[in-house]
């Protein structure tokens, strides 16, 4: 599976300039090194620094964190109140989310710092993806991906069309509330005036639409 800034890259032989919008796949020991480490917790390292140890540091851990995330997925599913009911509203339309469509990976998009690093990601040909190094805990991950499933539900319950922006505007506000971010990051959308002027133009009712819950959920 792959998805925007983090699928599957070739390997290299050498760490090469650094790019925060294609970072490195390879892993670089001179980045991963206690010196580093307490220099960041010194804030004496720099915005590059930083970037290039996290992501050395995720390659380096690659499959315990994915084993992780693929542990706190099996526990949603099988506890989680609003997982179960997202997963039995899907399955009422047809469709399955399960252990085989939601994955568990290593994400590479560091290119737009910590606020903006991807969690999740909901694609209509492969299903959802978790970033495995993007996900500290278990509590970030099931609202991730409850988000990603409120998505897999809109675009089977109705004509969802991905490059439409007012459809992306509302999903996003069905799903979380974070649409203008959700909106402006898209290809189709020119800046954040106009991400927020689409926003704008179908919140209301958006908002009010609350299925597959009879409420706001959170």
């Amino acid at each position: 599976m792959s998805t925007d800034g983090a699928g599957d890259a070739g390997a290299s032989s050498q760490l090469k300039v650094f790019d925060p919008e294609h970072p490195t796949t390879t892993y670089d020991s001179t980045w991963y090194t206690w010196s580093r480490f307490f220099s960041i917790l010194t804030s004496t390292a720099t915005n590059r620094e930083t970037q290039e140890y996290i992501h050395a540091d995720a390659i380096a851990r690659e499959e315990e964190l994915c084993k992780r995330c693929e542990g706190w997925r099996d526990w949603l599913f099988e506890y989680s109140p609003v997982v179960r009911f997202m997963q039995e509203k899907t399955a009422m339309l047809g469709g399955e989310l399960n252990d085989k469509n939601v994955v568990c990976r290593r994400c590479d998009s560091l290119g737009g710092g910590a606020a903006q690093l991807k969690k999740a990601a909901f694609s209509k040909d492969f299903g959802i993806l978790l970033c495995a190094n993007h996900l500290p805990n278990k509590g970030e991950q099931e609202d991730a991906l409850a988000h990603e499933m409120v998505h897999a539900y809109d675009y089977m319950r109705f004509k969802y069309d991905e490059t439409n922006l007012r459809h992306a505007a509302c999903t996003e506000i069905r799903a979380s509330m974070r649409a203008v971010q959700s909106v402006s990051a898209r290809k189709d959308c020119q800046d954040d005036v106009q991400a927020v002027k689409i926003v704008n133009e179908v919140w209301e009712n958006c908002f009010a639409d609350t299925r597959p819950f009879d409420e706001i959920y959170r």
